[in-house]
């Protein structure tokens, strides 16, 4: 697990092969000069699990619910 994954910039390829799983956390994966760099980010830890428009975390009267999506 990777907090502020954004920040993960020397990703060695071969990490991939020591963990079965890995999960990159960001509240800002797209932030600074590139898209690119948020593009992979999300490639390496294997797409976007969950987003949380901003609109919605603002409204505290909307409840959150989370499914894991079963591959």
């Amino acid at each position: 697990i990777v907090d502020e994954a954004h920040r993960f910039t020397n990703r060695p390829d071969d990490l991939k092969n020591d963990f079965q799983y890995m999960l990159g956390l960001s509240a800002t994966p797209f932030s600074g000069a590139s898209a690119k760099s948020g593009l992979e980010l999300m490639d390496f830890f294997g797409g976007q699990v969950f987003n949380l428009p901003i609109a919605l975390s603002a409204d505290k009267s909307t409840p959150l619910s989370l499914s894991m999506a079963s591959s």
